[in-house]
């Protein structure tokens, strides 16, 4: 039971955060937007650091950090830019195409073939796709997949989904060569310490820059903080496919979020294709 509250616990911060986020950072530039999040988290991360005990590091660890870092940083920041220029009800919901990514990979490249329930997932997320593509008024028949396309933040939350479908595997990795908590805290204590270095050397933003608003700062902070702690700790004690199954949830946080703080229309049929795209993804994971 621990680990389900833990998975809802982690969708719900999920969605808080970008609501925040696009709440009262949208109007900066956004490499300052992906900044306030990895700065304020920082003093977090390296307080946990110090009250975890270092696991035995087994070979491939840090090869496969150094791989996942850009990469994984790639698709936070389109993620970011999503949901900062499209309403949350038309984005978050892609997020449940990372479940399809991994299906995608896993047939490519170790020859597992879906089972006939995940095949109904596929199509369950294709429902979803196309119910949110309804919802922007299109009656052709291909029109709400072209509606989808022409929103910039759908396309840019479709690209992060799929780069971190393809950082998942890595992700596991990492806590198979270490320990969960230690992988996480580690992995974005390097992370947001590399990409603030880069942004300040490259002088993209400044430290000046992440004093505008402390307080939005703090909060997106201590949540990007709560989120990964809460991830890491209940996919420790379930099997992945079951924690990412109810993490998914946070596509249908985040169009009642959209209804309620922004006032996004179509919010029902979007709650619709948000559902039936969440659905898709709990098949695939747990009887893909």
């Amino acid at each position: 039971m621990l680990w389900f509250l833990l998975s809802l616990a982690t969708a719900f911060v999920n969605a808080t955060e970008v609501t925040v986020i696009k709440r009262f950072l949208s109007d900066l530039r956004p490499l300052e937007i992906m900044a306030y999040p990895m700065a304020y988290s920082l003093p977090f991360f390296a307080l946990a650091a110090a009250f975890i005990a270092p696991p035995q590091i087994l070979p491939g660890f840090w090869t496969t950090l150094a791989i996942l870092l850009p990469i994984n940083a790639l698709g936070y920041y389109f993620s970011l830019r999503a949901v900062t220029i499209s309403p949350l009800s038309l984005t978050m919901p892609f997020q449940a195409l990372t479940p399809l990514v991994v299906l995608f990979t896993g047939f490519v490249f170790l020859g597992e073939v879906p089972t006939a329930l995940g095949a109904c997932g596929v199509v369950s997320i294709g429902v979803g796709s196309y119910v949110l593509g309804l919802s922007a008024g299109s009656r052709s028949l291909l029109g709400p997949f072209k509606a989808i396309l022409k929103e910039r933040g759908s396309v840019y939350m479709i690209l992060a989904a799929v780069i971190f479908g393809l950082c998942a595997v890595m992700g596991k990795q990492l806590i198979l060569a270490s320990s969960p908590l230690f992988a996480g805290v580690a992995f974005f204590l390097i992370q947001n310490s590399l990409a603030l270095a880069l942004f300040f050397l490259s002088k993209k933003v400044s430290p000046r820059d992440l004093l505008k608003k402390p307080r939005t700062g703090a909060a997106v902070g201590a949540m990007m903080f709560a989120h990964i702690i809460c991830h890491f700790s209940a996919i420790s004690l379930v099997a992945a496919a079951y924690m990412i199954s109810i993490k998914r949830l946070s596509a249908l946080f985040s169009v009642i979020y959209g209804g309620l703080v922004f006032k996004e229309e179509h919010i029902l049929a979007r709650l619709a294709g948000a559902a039936f795209m969440t659905a898709g993804a709990v098949i695939i994971m747990v009887w893909g």
